[in-house]
């Protein structure tokens, strides 16, 4: 019999307490690895979705809402901006370049974001399948986007009012695939891009038949009459032109029906959308002057406001890190708990089996033995707890981020591995090692006869 059966022998014998240091030990590593997995892919996530956005203009209201509604869609937007003052403004000398975003609706969650060619540019995107839109309700689809929703090129779906699933169904028009991106590993990769067009169509439809529905039940009564007298003249039209459209269309397919529904669209007027709005621009400055003066005229000269992503990166990080110091001072705790709970039970341990140490001297085992038998008993139970609090560590973030909507947006997961966790891991097991060299050390001490008389 080794003495790692031995050490696993006596833990078994003080079962109950070998449970309560696993579990103290495992929550306190669970919850330091799931704040450190977290707050390194929200850092590097905050990182790369705003790389080289300079600032967002948008409606006034809270700056740090208003970036992370239009740069990490993971909150609600502060409102909408006339399309004539974007313009204006996208024409500023300072300004380098801009990008157009039109939110407000989803599909299951995923958010569909109006916007034009260089968004796409902006994140390096290429095609796995497919290919950009062409025509208004045509739609690219994110990698994970299109993973979750099984949609394919050619589908159509419909999308609903909302940033979040459960709102009114925008049964109008439906939305069709024409393209899916490759993986980007930013926030590209969990939307649904469309043309601005497409944004203001669907939502200038809706108030079209409210208005058309609003206006007919005013007016029923006075106009029944002329109407019944109208529908009989159009009737007879209509079914001489239902049945010529019949007989040259019949064998049709659905894929000619969308090009037909796409040169509707191309015939609508160009100044149709000339009073639309939209979310907010995404700007690239032209030098670095820009950003001490052009935030400055925006907030006090116009009725929009200009929000720095860097800043608020700043800002937001500071408030996480409210959080993340009480989570890792309670882990922290847990763990220290722990190994003094380690601690005090190898001391009591030492003491209780004095005659039993006493009895493996006898038989030829050497101080140094006598030592490392205590060593290996607490160690056993460091590394079980560590490895242990590391796997629900993971396992919890990849929970977090596949089942809550907010884990989704940020791109939560528990499949990465850090040198932290590694560094964790270790500093864990030599804490461990430290404790457990006292109560070792004392059981190496002991003279067999006074193990033997005092057991």
């Amino acid at each position: 019999m080794n003495l790692f059966t031995i050490s696993y022998k006596y833990l078994l014998a003080r079962l109950q307490n070998t449970l309560l240091n696993i579990i103290m030990m495992a929550a306190g590593v669970m919850l330091i690895t799931i704040l450190i997995l977290a707050s390194f892919q929200i850092q590097q996530r905050l990182t790369a979705d705003s790389k080289n956005i300079d600032a967002v203009i948008g409606a006034k209201g809270s700056p740090l809402q208003l970036v992370l509604s239009t740069i990490w869609h993971v909150d609600i937007p502060t409102g909408n901006i006339d399309l004539k003052l974007a313009n204006k403004i996208s024409k500023h000398p300072q300004i380098k370049w801009t990008i157009p975003l039109a939110l407000g609706d989803n599909y299951r969650s995923f958010r569909i974001i109006g916007s034009d060619k260089k968004y796409l540019k902006h994140f390096n995107a290429k095609f796995n399948i497919g290919q950009i839109w062409q025509h208004p309700m045509e739609v690219v689809l994110g990698a994970k986007t299109a993973a979750e929703t099984g949609l394919k090129i050619g589908d159509k779906f419909y999308g609903s009012h909302g940033l979040v699933a459960g709102g009114e169904l925008h049964a109008n028009e439906a939305y069709w695939v024409v393209g899916i991106l490759e993986e980007t590993n930013t926030v590209l990769d969990r939307l649904i891009i469309t043309s601005l067009e497409s944004v203001w169509d669907i939502h200038s439809h809706d108030h079209e038949e409210h208005e058309q529905h609003h206006d007919g039940y005013e007016h029923h009564d006075d106009h029944e009459e002329h109407n019944q007298h109208h529908d009989s003249h159009e009737h007879h039209d209509d079914h001489e032109e239902h049945n010529h459209h019949h007989d040259s269309h019949e064998h049709h397919d659905e894929h000619e029906e969308h090009n037909h529904h796409h040169d509707n669209h191309e015939h609508h007027d160009e100044h149709r959308h000339a009073n639309e709005e939209i979310t907010a621009l995404l700007i690239g400055y032209k030098n670095r002057l820009a950003a001490l003066s052009l935030p400055r005229f925006i907030n006090q000269q116009t009725s929009l406001q200009a929000a720095s992503p860097a800043f608020e990166i700043t800002r937001l990080i500071k408030l996480i890190g409210v959080g993340k110091e009480g989570i890792l001072i309670f882990g922290s705790f847990l763990i220290i708990l722990a190994l003094s709970s380690i601690l005090i039970g190898l001391l009591n341990s030492v003491n209780q089996r004095r005659y039993d140490l006493a009895i493996f001297r006898t038989l030829g085992a050497s101080r140094q033995k006598i030592f490392l038998l205590v060593i290996i008993e607490g160690m056993i139970v460091a590394f079980l707890a560590s490895m242990l609090g590391l796997l629900l560590g993971h396992l919890a973030l990849e929970l977090i981020g596949n089942n809550t909507v907010k884990g989704a947006e940020l791109g939560l997961t528990g499949l990465i591995f850090l040198p932290e966790i590694f560094r964790l891991w270790l500093i864990i097991l030599f804490l461990c090692l430290v404790i457990c060299v006292f109560p070792a050390f004392k059981a190496y001490k002991t003279d067999l006869q006074q193990m033997l008389s005092k057991a």
